[in-house]
């Protein structure tokens, strides 16, 4: 049936009914898919509706709606806000105004859309629970009271609407509401469209016939991407790269050897010509309007529907100018070409989990800048870079490095658009190896962990500050990529009013410690040795300064000495002590984040993957929680053997042999120290000499039984 109560009525049960509304949104409430000028509703689990509406358009705005469907006489009233049976009625409606109203209510929702306004479902689609229940979520509160069936407001974007794929399920709800209320058991049943993602589009088929931009292609990350965006979605239409000239390497050289590596074996495989829809734009971070030319700027405001934005510096020692150039003044004008394309749909950016590291809680918020971007490179444009290295320690602050500072800034700066684009904020830790795509362990580039695996598998490294019990928060590199393509999907079809954040990382859900890093990388390698090894692996982590310093001494330079002193004697040039250089200076940069521990609130990951169907779950899996850790630093350090270092598993005996034959120049070199530390320190000093009989009492025994002998 349907009540209506006046305005006086409601008052005086207002904390009755938000008692009631709060209890039912709480314990038995289904957030809607629909945002409405205000109010808010849910679904009983009898699959009645409750629906407390401020005001509707057609009916008086002192009038108060309180909508309640019943399928059977026994459910209670109060339960979805109907008043007590003593409370007299103004108004009641049968069955048959129920009917009328329906079909009004039908009418009124296909005019809307046939005219082109945003439907009754809503701008959003499905609220996660988070939002639902005024949480802060992407840097905001919204109160579930904000949510209602009827919504009469539309987003002022220049983006041109697209209908949610829920409108088809909507309608048929519709037409069933008007024939089952000749009846009198009416029953408005699963109104919130896309829930579990169940009436919305898969994430492959959103990605049919879409235009993406991606931008850091050609790195580590990107690589990646664009083998998952080809092989998982095959009907996107085309990938624009951004793609800059390098090393004597024109833009087009280099998208063609990134397109013969290894890592596209599996899409060649499926579509030999895969590379028709790869189109690279000729681009330079550094410079204005991120030098893209006239032509290539209105091919993408025409046709660009999803932007993800992968490029960056990310070496911790950047100089604070170019490091501000690449993170963030080049996210400006990226933001800026954004706003002029006609058909965007979503700006995904990828920052670090790291940019707020001087936190030790970090939840998925947008933290306020350490200083005003603006007003940073106003002032350091006109600083000589003298001075601008000599400041850089005090504007970092209690920040390590630039690249954590900058990309705290990045994330600054991308929300300040978020009014006029659907963005999206990925935060991921420390990226690693993949964890099961394309290949498991696939793998690159000597950065963050992998120079450290290497060094270790070398021989080389032999001694770490780090803290054995701290968290490594790992992530593998393919978990990264599936949950930014899922945040592109879930921007463009939901629309969040304010940017999501999402904390991509392990530590808080699946930890792996350094102590146990260390033993997994020396197991592994020692079952899967690399070629030509300088020691056997043995490296030893230490939280003690002074023990790894002394480590340090003993098994890094002193050993380095004395084989560039042997390359000296034949006639070779030394090379040992610069590569223990450079090694030192690369695990200083990664003894802060090896050292402590950070938590990270990852809700907004967990909400997006309980919106994606059970297959694109399987497709595009981040589940942290079914990594396997020890299975996963195996496949790691094949992977640094494989793809990095190019050997060939088949030479793994040899390898193996050339260990043994280490491990018996070890045996032999220490025998040999021995004797000579006996025959030069001890057996020639007399103090030594002296020291050693008093400590052994039989010399004594030994004289006092010749004594008695005599």
């Amino acid at each position: 049936m349907l009540y209506i109560y006046r305005a006086s009525h409601r008052q005086e049960n207002r904390p009755r009914k938000r008692r009631v509304r709060d209890r039912a949104l709480q314990e038995h409430g289904k957030q809607l898919s629909c945002r409405g000028r205000a109010g808010a509703g849910c679904l009983m689990p009898s699959g009645s509706f409750w629906c407390s509406p401020r005001g509707v358009e057609g009916i008086n705005p002192e009038l108060k709606l309180c909508l309640h469907l019943r399928e059977t006489s026994s459910e209670q009233p109060e339960h979805c806000g109907a008043p007590p049976e003593d409370t007299p009625r103004t108004l009641e409606l049968e069955n048959n105004l129920l009917l009328s109203l329906a079909s009004v209510w039908q009418s009124f929702y296909l005019l809307r859309t046939q005219t082109g306004r945003q439907a009754v479902t809503g701008e959003r689609g499905v609220i996660p629970a988070a939002r639902a229940q005024g949480r802060l979520v992407g840097g905001g509160r919204e109160s579930a009271a904000t949510h209602s069936f009827f919504d009469s407001r539309q987003r002022e974007r220049s983006l041109p609407h697209q209908h949610m794929s829920t409108e088809p399920s909507l309608e048929r709800d519709l037409d069933g509401l008007g024939k089952q209320a000749t009846d009198g058991h009416t029953r408005l049943t699963d109104i919130s469209g896309g829930t579990e993602g169940g009436s919305m589009a898969s994430i492959p088929e959103y990605y049919a016939s879409k235009n993406v931009l991606i931008t850091g292609a050609t790195g580590f990350m990107g690589k990646v991407l664009v083998e998952k965006l080809l092989r998982a979605c095959p009907e996107v239409k085309a990938l624009y790269l951004l793609v800059r000239p390098k090393a004597g390497q024109s833009m087009e050289e280099r998208v063609s050897d990134m397109m013969t590596c290894k890592l596209f074996d599996r899409v060649r495989e499926d579509n030999p010509d895969f590379h028709q829809k790869i189109i690279p734009i000729s681009s330079e971070l550094t410079q204005p309007g991120l030098a893209i030319s006239p032509e290539d700027v209105e091919t993408l405001s025409a046709c660009i529907n999803v932007v993800f934005h992968c490029a960056a510096t990310i070496r911790f020692d950047e100089p604070l100018k170019h490091a501000l150039q690449l993170n963030v003044i080049a996210t400006q004008q990226l933001l800026g070409l954004a706003k002029q394309m006609h058909h965007l749909e979503a700006f995904v950016h990828i920052s670090t989990a790291y940019a707020n590291c001087n936190r030790k809680h970090i939840d998925e918020v947008i933290y306020p800048p350490p200083v005003e971007p603006k007003k940073l490179i106003d002032s350091l444009e006109w600083m000589d870079d003298s001075i601008v290295r000599d400041i850089t320690p005090r504007l970092i602050g209690d920040r390590p490095n630039t690249y954590t500072y900058t990309k705290a800034l990045a994330e600054c700066v991308v929300q300040q658009e978020q009014d006029k684009l659907n963005i999206a904020i990925i935060r991921p830790s420390i990226v690693g190896a993949s964890w099961q795509e394309p290949v498991p362990g696939w793998i690159d580039n000597f950065n963050g962990p992998s120079g450290v695996f290497i060094a270790a598998g070398k021989g080389i490294l032999r001694t770490m500050r780090a803290n054995n019990d701290a968290v490594a928060d790992l992530i593998p590199v393919d978990m990264v990529i599936n949950l930014t393509l899922a945040a592109g999907w879930y921007t463009a079809v939901h629309r969040p009013k304010s940017a999501l954040v999402y904390n991509c990382t392990t530590g808080g859900i699946n930890p792996f410690h350094w102590g146990q890093i260390e033993h997994h990388v020396m197991s592994s390698f020692k079952r899967n040795p690399l070629e030509q090894a300088f020691r056997r692996p043995n490296a030893n982590i230490t939280s003690n300064y002074l023990m790894n310093q002394y480590w340090i001494l003993v098994s890094h330079k002193f050993p380095a000495l004395i084989y560039d002193f042997v390359l000296r004697l034949s006639g070779q040039k030394p090379q040992m002590m610069r590569i223990f250089n450079r090694l030192h200076k690369a695990i200083g940069l990664l003894e802060y984040f090896s050292s402590q521990d950070w938590e990270w609130n990852s809700e907004n990951m967990s909400m997006l993957m309980s919106q994606l169907t059970p297959e694109d779950r399987r497709t595009f899996n981040f589940d942290v929680r079914q990594l396997n850790w020890p299975e996963y630093i195996e496949n790691y350090c094949i992977g640094t053997k494989k793809y990095v270092l190019n050997e060939d598993m088949s030479d793994i005996p040899a390898a193996r042999q050339h260990l043994r034959k280490l491990r018996n120049i070890r045996y032999t070199f220490n025998t040999v120290l021995v004797v000579f530390i006996w025959r030069v320190f001890i057996a020639r000093s007399q103090m030594a000499r002296n020291i050693w009989r008093r400590r052994q009492p039989w010399p004594l025994a030994v004289s006092r039984m010749q004594h008695l002998r005599l």
